[in-house]
């Protein structure tokens, strides 16, 4: 157990988030929140693997069940709209939302969702769809945790020890968070560099076992779960130029429509990253709102927003969950910020 889940349960077990989420709703008018999951799958030791476990997801769901009303997205976007944010019978809201389109939200989290009957919404990056594909990041990942090496070198980017799991998990982390902000052609060669240096292959299929196909985004669909736009590739949209940055985003949203035969209304940025141009690009693609990955509430609502909807990333600790579900941990990110 480390620091962080220590000082958790403590707090937990003094009943602070309950207590802060009911004055903080007695005195905002409202307690809406928008939360973000990636991956829900078995845990195992392994660092090419994160997220939350079924078990953990499910009892995030009955929390959620007790304390929130839960809406789907598109419900929230017309209650918003239409002013009612301070309905005295929907104090506290909540919306379930996964970006990328993992195969694992329809092996683990659907199950859950569809016998609980809660509405989600999956933002998908179509270009990775029934392909033999791995995400940019979950191959650095795959390729540093399957090395044999003790140790890599790669230049301009840095040195790293890789003798054990936690050293590899450093590594990981340092890595993915230097390539993201580089332009994709580059992130590729220094891609290829790493997996030339660590000497590992990519089986062959795994791509196709980690990404949903179009059939079970179908069922789904079929099932009360929603679907929303990601862009192609992911790539970071304020590093592209305009046209190529539309072109991301109608892409994306072509070929859900195409497949679903139905409206996509709801976009995500990748990496939770645009400006006002971008905004103005989703505006014109048609889109009716855009979700972000700013940590926050809602706490007021502005029609600009609409376009900035911020979420929480949902912990795969639960006491963690229950702190930034209580706007605990989102406020006291709000106050640092207004500090500096």
């Amino acid at each position: 157990m480390n620091y962080k889940e220590i000082i958790s349960k403590s707090i937990n077990f003094l009943k602070f988030p309950d207590i802060y989420m009911y004055i903080r709703q007695r005195i905002t008018n409202s307690h809406i929140i928008i939360l973000l999951y990636h991956r829900v799958h078995p845990k195992i030791d392994n660092s090419f693997m994160s997220g939350v476990s079924p078990e953990e997801f499910e009892n995030q769901i009955k929390y959620l069940e007790k304390y929130f009303k839960i809406f789907s997205l598109g419900k929230l976007i017309n209650f918003l709209k239409n002013n009612k944010i301070s309905n005295e019978e929907y104090k506290n809201i909540a919306v379930i939302t996964f970006d990328d389109g993992y195969k694992d939200n329809y092996i683990y989290a659907y199950p859950i969702l569809k016998r609980n009957r809660i509405p989600a919404t999956i933002f998908l990056t179509t270009n990775y769809i029934g392909k033999d594909k791995l995400f940019w990041w979950d191959k650095v990942r795959y390729i540093v945790y399957n090395t044999k090496n003790g140790k890599i070198n790669i230049p301009n980017i840095g040195e790293y020890l890789l003798n054990n799991n936690i050293e590899k998990s450093k590594c990981i982390f340092i890595l993915l968070e230097k390539l993201k902000k580089f332009p994709d052609k580059l992130k590729n060669k220094y891609i290829f560099i790493l997996q030339n240096m660590c000497n590992v292959k990519i089986p062959s299929g795994l791509g196709e076992k980690m990404v949903l196909s179009w059939d079970e985004i179908q069922e789904m669909n079929d099932n009360g779960i929603y679907f929303g736009a990601h862009t192609k590739t992911h790539p970071i949209l304020t590093n592209e130029n305009l046209k190529e940055a539309e072109k991301e985003i109608v892409d994306s949203k072509k070929a859900i429509e195409d497949h679903l035969k139905i409206k996509i209304k709801s976009f995500s940025y990748p990496n939770g990253s645009f400006n006002n141009e971008i905004i103005q690009l989703v505006k014109n693609c048609g889109f009716d709102c855009a979700v972000s990955t700013n940590e926050s509430l809602i706490n007021k609502y502005n029609i600009n927003d609409i376009y900035n909807l911020p979420r929480i990333g949902a912990s795969s600790s639960f006491s963690l969950f229950k702190i930034t579900t209580s706007g605990i941990y989102s406020d006291f990110h709000s106050l640092f910020h207004i500090k500096n």
